[in-house]
């Protein structure tokens, strides 16, 4: 693995990341989390981000010249994008060997699909994955990278000393059989984790909550950061959000694994916790408009209480909530270890509408286990459900996630009733999803 262990070399390097539609919110944090640090400017570091395959090129070509002294290629995967990120690390390791520069590129992987299956990435070529959370690992490396610098009587550190102290990280040794796992380590509270990349300009959806403790089978989520909710203080999102205001932006948005569980410990729903984070972001001069509970998050059911949506309804915009149902049926909810009814998602129908919102209901059709007397209690459910005017169906075909309990289930599959039944609801308006024709409204 001499590609890791040339890495402390002295001169100009290129930090070469995948920056795209589907990781991008994935960058905006990591990316912070470097600047935070200060390793772009202690480490002479420079970041580029992939605009196709030419800007590769120039990176390589840079390197033969003696522009700069090594590349530094870090590529988040989530599992939509599994095939296309592997071939693309076979090909930058296939042209620095062919190019004589392969102990000058070195090869990081991280993201969902890496995480899951970290041969895949080890075997295409990545010198390491790291599995799980980025932000203490990728800075951790780049401070190893420096600090191990001159120590051997060499004057190269070896894989170990370099990825040893790299929390979250699998990799090969070479000479040695099988993969080392160095410690797993995940982040207490997400105060230390940078919501944003400013230097860089990368920005994303505040993250206020990380880790689920629900589990589902078809959710990566919990087996990716967890089942310990970690949240950002009220305090730490507010800094964040005001120097994002600085920066010309007034929309706010967050992630979470949902929305009403900010804050939350144990089953109780922090309505004070929840109303105290709105209350204090809509007094930022120059924020207009808060985003909750809706797109790119939404909420589970049997969270939503009368008590919380009058609490937060004077500080939001969004006018429709986005709603985790999954399945009307009452067996495949348990199935697929979903933690609530059907009768949670009736509740949270009434309590949102009558409150004035519309609202948007998730829905996995084809889930494993999946019987015709499920599929006739889900028809029933959107029959009589599609009745309000204020209900849309989100509407998803289960695909096996890499790491979660049914990743080695079958794609799903649409009952032909239930898939004309689905169309009609599509064409009407009703229904949006990726079967479907018709896109989402922008009425959030």
């Amino acid at each position: 693995m001499e590609n890791l262990e040339n890495v402390n070399k002295p001169g100009r390097s290129i930090i070469f990341i995948n920056y795209n539609k589907e990781n991008k919110y994935s960058w905006a944090s990591l990316v912070g989390a470097l600047e935070e640090s200060g390793i772009f400017y202690s480490g002479g570091l420079i970041l580029e981000t992939m605009n196709g395959e030419a800007s590769m090129e120039k990176c390589l070509h840079d390197l033969s010249t003696g522009k700069i002294e090594h590349l530094h290629v870090l590529i988040s995967t989530p599992s939509s994008n599994a095939g296309e990120d592997i071939a693309f690390i076979q090909r930058v390791r296939d042209k620095a060997m062919n190019h004589g520069l392969n102990s000058c590129v070195t090869i990081i992987s991280g993201g969902p699909h890496a995480s899951a299956r970290p041969l895949d990435m080890l075997n295409a070529g990545a010198d390491a994955v790291v599995m799980g959370e980025g932000e203490e690992s990728i800075i951790k490396f780049f401070e190893s990278v420096m600090q191990h610098d001159g120590k051997n009587d060499d004057g190269i550190p070896s894989v170990m000393e370099i990825l040893a102290d790299v929390p979250n990280c699998c990799f090969r040794v070479p000479g040695e059989v099988g993969v080392k796992r160095t410690r797993v380590k995940q982040t207490k509270t997400l105060d230390t984790c940078p919501a944003l990349a400013s230097n860089h300009r990368m920005f994303r959806p505040v993250e206020i909550t990380r880790g689920c403790p629900h589990g589902c089978y078809f959710c990566q989520t919990s087996y990716l950061f967890g089942r310990k909710r970690r949240h950002r203080t009220i305090k730490n999102t507010v800094k964040w959000v005001k120097k994002a205001v600085r920066l010309k932006f007034d929309k706010l948005w967050f992630t979470t694994p949902d929305a009403f569980s900010y804050l939350m410990k144990g089953k109780q729903v922090n309505v004070k916790g929840i109303t105290t984070l709105l209350k204090e972001l809509s007094r930022i001069p120059g924020l207009e408009q808060i985003f909750f509970g809706t797109f790119p998050s939404e909420v589970r059911p049997e969270h939503v209480t009368q008590e919380v949506i009058d609490g937060i309804a004077p500080f939001i915009a969004n006018r429709r909530f986005i709603v985790g149902a999954q399945s009307a049926s009452p067996e495949l909810l348990k199935k697929t270890h979903r933690g609530h009814t059907v009768a949670d998602i009736w509740n949270a129908i009434d309590i949102i509408t009558s409150s004035g919102f519309k609202i948007d209901l998730d829905f996995i059709f084809g889930l494993p286990g999946e019987l015709k007397e499920d599929v006739i209690e889900n028809m029933d459910f959107l029959n009589e459900i599609l009745k309000n005017k204020r209900v849309r169906i989100h509407s998803h075909v289960f695909m096996p996630l890499p790491g979660t309990p049914f990743e080695n289930e079958k794609p799903g599959t649409l009952d032909g009733e239930l898939e004309s039944k689905l169309g009609t609801f599509a064409k009407n308006g009703r229904l949006y999803g990726a079967r479907h024709l018709e896109e989402k409204s922008s009425d959030l």
